[in-house]
């Protein structure tokens, strides 16, 4: 499925929802739900882990995943390398996103790199993008 602006906000909004819903805020209210996948509607969830990243650190991952459109919403948070990264998909380039790939239905891969790691700036991150569908 090509992922239109309104898509991606509509995927922050709810990814936006479980934080909420899970009480995630802090690095602590993260770790307790690490290796865990919450469902969100039909065909989707969030899923949150720990993965290995740049030089033999970790970072912990939240990934929203949508049935026939895959990721459309990552966010790698690594607290020893001190750096947030948000991967998005859609049709379109966003401002402040740098466009590195493109997937089978010619989505845009995109990333945006924050030197601030913290599950409060990844929270302000997918408030901006929710923000879209108003900007639309």
């Amino acid at each position: 499925m090509k992922i239109s602006r309104e898509d991606l906000a509509k995927y922050a909004e709810r990814f936006l929802g479980v934080l909420n819903a899970e009480g995630i805020s802090s690095w602590e209210g993260l770790s307790r739900v690490l290796e865990r996948s919450f469902p969100v509607c039909d065909g989707e969830s969030v899923w949150i882990g720990l993965r290995p990243s740049n030089g033999l650190t970790y970072a912990h991952t939240l990934s929203y995943v949508a049935e026939g459109v895959g990721i459309p919403i990552e966010i790698r948070l690594n607290r020893d390398l001190g750096y947030t990264k948000v991967i998005i998909k859609m049709q379109e380039e966003l401002a402040k996103y740098a466009v590195c790939a493109m997937d089978h239905l010619r989505n845009m891969v995109q990333e945006r790199f924050l030197e601030e790691a913290g599950v409060e700036r990844a929270r302000r991150e997918l408030e901006d993008l929710a923000g879209l569908r108003a900007r639309a």
